[in-house]
């Protein structure tokens, strides 16, 4: 039985150093004041923290900074790499810090020339299993990175083999796989606000949402997720979300948490801040919907 808990969780962002090195001590604090502020948990160096722009060192510097803090066991690792043994010897580092929950997708290469996509991703997980033994994976389905969907075929046949090490699943597909994963004490959590309500619906598990970064959207998610249907506050943090995917989430994220400490202007190519143009659209949509900017 995994003790992965249901509720709000944030895709962290990463803090970079003038260099652009990466700044593990700026990027733990980050998470933790989320988590403080009332996130379930955190993933570290997920999509939104950048992991596909980070080394391998990186990485395990920042899982050896995370394992240290008292809030270690809400943090959640994001591998992010397209290697198997790069993935591999990430997770076992990990685990040998005491750290043992991961988000994992699929490498990103060489999929519209595969025939069975099934058994090619079953082929990835399970050989991926034998490698690192005992862990909590939750599956991470993102087509538009990965370019690959999850079938709901696959996720029975892994949670089915590999029982105690798929716990979970983040839907961040076009197709509301969310809606039809049903599977015993698995849990199924959607990358969107937009999706909150409507996932709690078919009785889902929660969210995993890169814009879950701001004590406003904390607040209002986990409202949303404490009254359901009944909530006030869904509208709000819907609007806010829909603002944000007008732009590249990490560059709209960077550019704001920017106007408070310079340092997240720190960004890895090709990624960039928003121009002054669009910088001006965010914070002015941002305004209309009373959202805190100085905050």
């Amino acid at each position: 039985m995994t003790n992965l808990q249901n509720g709000i969780y944030s895709a962290s962002l990463s803090v970079l150093n003038d260099d652009l090195s990466l700044n593990d001590e700026q990027t733990v604090l980050h998470a933790e004041k989320l988590i403080s502020q009332g996130c379930a948990g955190a993933i570290l160096a997920g999509t939104t923290g950048m992991s596909a722009y980070l080394s391998i060192r990186e990485k395990m510097n920042l899982i050896e900074r995370a394992s240290k803090r008292s809030k270690n066991q809400s943090m959640i690792i994001g591998p992010g790499t397209n290697s198997l043994l790069d993935t591999v010897k990430l997770i076992n580092f990990a685990k040998s810090k005491g750290l043992s929950k991961f988000l994992c997708q699929p490498c990103s290469y060489g999929w519209p020339s595969i025939k069975n996509k099934n058994e090619a991703i079953y082929s990835y997980f399970s050989e991926l299993v034998k490698r690192i033994g005992s862990c909590e994976i939750i599956l991470y389905n993102f087509p538009k990175l990965a370019g690959v969907d999850f079938s709901v075929e696959i996720v029975e046949k892994l949670v089915k083999n590999y029982k105690d090490i798929f716990v979970g699943l983040k839907d961040s597909g076009s197709d509301d796989l969310y809606k039809k994963i049903k599977i015993e004490n698995f849990k199924v959590f959607v990358g969107s606000e937009k999706r909150l309500l409507s996932s709690l619906k078919e009785g889902c598990s929660g969210l995993i949402s890169a814009t879950i970064q701001f004590p406003e959207q904390i607040f209002l998610a986990k409202k949303v997720f404490e009254e359901g249907k009944d909530s006030e506050h869904n509208e709000q943090l819907v609007k806010v979300r829909s603002v944000f995917d007008s732009f590249n989430l990490i560059e709209g994220l960077h550019t704001l948490y920017a106007q408070k400490n310079p340092i997240y202007k720190n960004i890895l190519p090709p990624l960039r801040l928003l121009n002054e143009k669009d910088k001006t659209i965010l914070f002015g949509e941002l305004e209309k919907l009373n959202f805190n900017i100085a905050a």
